[in-house]
């Protein structure tokens, strides 16, 4: 089958097209053949270290997400057949024609819409992990998210607008404060505005319960200020370096509770119980939510699309078409 690898550490050009032997599920896992991948910033600091999170594979494979056909289904597997449309979160591997995936961690997936349904799997996991089981966002609640047209920050706007819960956002220019405000943000703000912080500490009043910072940790003392006494701070990446020194008197002040997580790094039992918080709860419609597609590359040209992650100019999901892929050469 035809996969895309991390040949050794460093830029988009790392990545290199190799053919590896198609996978077997086992027990629990299905055989899917993949339409489509989505591509994450976890993909790019994979390749930028070349760390091989998953060993069972037979190449450095990146790869969180997938949308396609299932093919074989393993031992035990009894909710899907060959055949089923589904969209699914896995453990690297999605840059590929075929690939595995846990059963668990495999939602039904309409045919006609598998391009989107590539772009659901890690937003949604991600955005329910850290909002509903970190942050225990409430109803009636305010939620801050800083990088609200990622596309974990769509996805999370919506869940957290379904939870009854209002919301406010930081994003990069006005054209993405407008894409933020139609997928349910109450409030936004452009952070490259000279004002910007000053404007949002005027209006946050009371302060906000919780936030959910995608953007690294340069607004760390920042977000000490802006959330409310005994609010939730979640972190999600810290990809933009270390923050200023400590505001300790802040922090102990406000008695704000302070977290960060990687869903990856989550054992497999974890993520099942994710799977089965999230499509039982009454109050989440998964048909409901939108998903907006940036862009979209051939899985040969999956280079291109991590140069076009790393500009940080996309707002949503970006896609690796693997089903139209070109063929690749031993």
């Amino acid at each position: 089958m035809q996969t895309i690898h991390i040949s050794r550490a460093g830029g988009p050009e790392v990545l290199q097209g190799i053919i590896c032997p198609q996978p077997q599920p086992g027990p629990g896992e299905l055989l899917l053949r993949v339409s489509y991948a989505g591509v994450n910033r976890h993909d790019c600091n994979q390749r930028a270290s070349a760390r091989h999170p998953n060993i069972t594979l037979p190449a450095n494979i990146p790869g969180l997400e997938v949308a396609g056909e299932v093919m074989a289904c393993g031992p035990g597997v009894e909710n899907f057949r060959p055949g089923d449309s589904i969209c699914a979160l896995v453990d690297g591997g999605g840059y590929a024609e075929m690939c595995l995936a846990d059963a668990a961690l495999t939602l039904p997936w309409p045919t006609d819409e598998l391009r989107t349904g590539a772009a659901l799997p890690e937003g949604l996991f991600t955005a329910w992990y850290n909002l509903i089981e970190l942050a225990r966002l409430q109803p009636g609640e305010r939620l801050l998210i800083h990088g609200g047209t990622s596309g974990v920050g769509l996805i999370a706007t919506q869940l957290a607008v379904m939870r009854g819960t209002e919301v406010w956002s930081t994003c990069g220019n006005e054209e993405k404060r407008a894409l933020s405000a139609s997928f349910g943000a109450a409030r936004t703000f452009n952070y490259r505005a000279p004002d910007f912080l000053p404007a949002l500490q005027e209006t946050v009043g009371n302060g906000m319960d919780v936030i959910l910072d995608l953007s690294g940790l340069r607004y760390f003392n920042s977000n000490l200020k802006l959330a409310s006494d005994g609010g939730r701070i979640v972190y999600l990446s810290s990809s933009s370096g270390g923050p200023e020194p400590l505001n300790g008197a802040a922090l102990m002040t406000r008695q704000v509770w302070i977290t960060a997580s990687r869903l990856r790094q989550l054992p497999r039992e974890h993520k099942a119980r994710l799977a089965a918080a999230l499509t039982g709860a009454h109050w989440l419609d998964l048909s409901a939510i939108r998903l907006h597609i940036d862009s979209e590359f051939p899985l040969a040209e999956a280079a291109r699309a991590h140069e076009r992650m790393e500009s940080g100019e996309h707002a949503g999901k970006i896609l690796l078409a693997v089903s139209e892929s070109v063929q690749f050469h031993q």
